[in-house]
């Protein structure tokens, strides 16, 4: 029983991932967007363990979050501190 668990779950996650390479060799998406919550951070905890909160916080206070960088309607104008 945990035999055909295991394979279902490899044959889920394989049909996932076969999914996304997919939508990036399609040209409907980008391997960064595809991918990007399952990179791993210094202190291995993944992108998405990071913003999660964050977003979460975000849709109840009804605020904009602050990742550290002005808004984009601000980048346009102003230059952003150690960016070119």
């Amino acid at each position: 029983m945990l035999e055909r668990a295991n394979r279902r779950f490899w044959h889920a996650l394989s049909l996932s991932i076969d999914a996304k390479l997919g939508a990036v060799a399609a040209g409907i998406a980008s391997l960064e967007s595809e991918f990007l919550a399952h990179v791993v951070l210094p202190g291995n905890r993944t992108v998405l363990d990071e913003l999660e909160p964050v977003i979460d916080f975000a849709y109840r206070s009804g605020r904009r979050p602050s990742f550290g960088y002005p808004a984009p309607s601000l980048a346009l104008t102003t230059a952003m501190p150690g960016l070119p």
